[in-house]
């Protein structure tokens, strides 16, 4: 074999191993990755607060200012909990909740036609997909670089 290839598969063995034995850092993009959207929502919810809260009235929701201020919390604090890694699980468990809950009520495909279906149903498999990878996540825990483990 000549040498370039040899050492190419060489490294290719080595980067496999080491993140074998070190998935420690995929956790951490994971837990970044799948709560990002959380942060910026739960801002624009805020800036919007009037907007937000006859949102809430729209889906139906009992004291939907009450409704608007439980949702900008859960999605500016439970985020950074699983950033950090301090009650991830826990925190991956309110967020798979709040986000099942948020789908039901928001995204409900099956009542829409014509070009407002598409979005909504894509928002629901979308949703579907974040719990996927939240629930991956709080079975397997945030790793090693975590503040709390």
């Amino acid at each position: 074999m000549p040498p370039s290839e040899s050492t190419s598969a060489a490294y290719g063995r080595d980067q496999r191993a080491a993140s074998a034995r070190n998935p420690d850092l995929a956790l951490l993009i994971g837990r970044v990755l799948v709560v990002a959207i959380f942060p910026i929502t739960g801002y624009l919810k805020l800036a919007g607060w009037g907007g937000t809260v006859a949102m809430m009235e729209r889906y139906g929701l009992p004291l939907p200012a009450l409704a608007a201020a439980l949702v900008i919390a859960i999605e500016l604090v439970l985020p950074v909990l699983v950033i950090l890694g301090l009650w991830a699980r826990q925190a991956l468990v309110g967020l798979i909740l709040f986000v099942a809950a948020a789908t039901l009520i928001a995204h409900r495909f099956w009542e829409f036609e014509g070009a407002q279906w598409f979005p909504q149903l894509a928002s629901f498999w979308k949703n579907l997909a974040m719990i996927g990878g939240m629930i991956v996540l709080a079975a397997i825990g945030p790793g090693r670089y975590a503040l709390r483990r």
